[in-house]
């Protein structure tokens, strides 16, 4: 009896943990079929600005994270409709592989589209009442190309998060979904401060303001990176409750200063 009791507790702990993660993939799919469409888009729309000519290294690079981000969302997209591939596809660590990977190489991306420098998604007003003053240039580039962002940091956390619910016990699956959603505010912390930390680097100009962006950029890139490790080391499923505080108050105080300085 006690060994038919312990098969059923098991069963549904396995239902739960399948209809958990058939949500999961059901909604990632959405996520990478939202960085095929804006991959798309931001490909088309930067072809027409310069007019289909990539000579410079950094407009290659442009386009081929486009292409690797359309081709890696037709693949997870497709995937989705045929439960064989979807099976060896999603929620293991070849898509945890594939979507860090994107996350990483359109971090980089995102920093040269929206360099001012560039000329790109934003430039630098000039003949205005406001010379100086970074503006859009192209809305339709400036904002596909952070739609691809989120869509990417989406896909990446959702992963992770299906990931620990595959190894983490039934007992614990409420403690786990409280340290993702702990996670989930540092990572995207973390990753847009790797945007104003590339995009400072890339002004490539030798004053005050572009070195306390890069310094900010580095600083607030640092403090998540350094909160995530310590959650994951120490397996408390939380930081210490002082370093988090005590990140969130640096990260916000530098911010603050930065919006008054710029």
């Amino acid at each position: 009896m006690p060994t038919l009791l312990k098969r059923l507790a098991d069963f549904r702990a396995k239902k739960n943990n399948i209809l958990v993660t058939s949500k999961e993939g059901l909604d990632r799919s959405k996520g990478w079929t939202a960085i095929f469409v804006s991959s798309t888009v931001v490909l088309i729309v930067f072809s027409d600005l310069l007019s289909g000519k990539f000579h410079s290294g950094k407009k290659l690079y442009i386009v081929s994270c486009c292409a690797i981000g359309m081709i890696l969302g037709f693949l997870f997209t497709t995937a989705s409709y045929i439960e064989r591939i979807k099976a060896k596809l999603y929620g293991n660590w070849i898509e945890a592989s594939f979507s860090v990977i994107y996350m990483a190489i359109w971090s980089i991306a995102m920093g040269i589209l929206q360099s001012p420098k560039n000329n790109f998604a934003s430039t630098v007003l000039t003949a205005s009442t406001l010379p100086g003053t970074d503006s859009i240039l192209n809305a339709n580039l400036y904002f596909a190309s952070w739609f691809l962002f989120a869509a990417s940091a989406a896909v990446l956390i959702s992963v992770f998060k299906e990931l620990g619910t595959k190894t983490v016990s039934s007992d614990h699956l409420s403690i786990w979904s409280s340290f993702i959603a702990n996670i989930n505010r540092w990572f995207l912390l973390l990753v847009s401060s790797l945007v104003v930390l590339v995009s400072s680097i890339l002004l490539d100009t030798n004053t005050t303001r572009t070195h306390f962006a890069i310094s900010v950029g580095a600083i607030t890139s640092a403090l998540p990176f350094l909160v995530i490790i310590s959650t994951f080391k120490c397996f408390k499923y939380r930081a210490g409750i002082k370093l988090q505080l005590v990140a969130a108050l640096i990260c916000v105080g530098l911010y603050c200063f930065e919006v008054g300085e710029s």
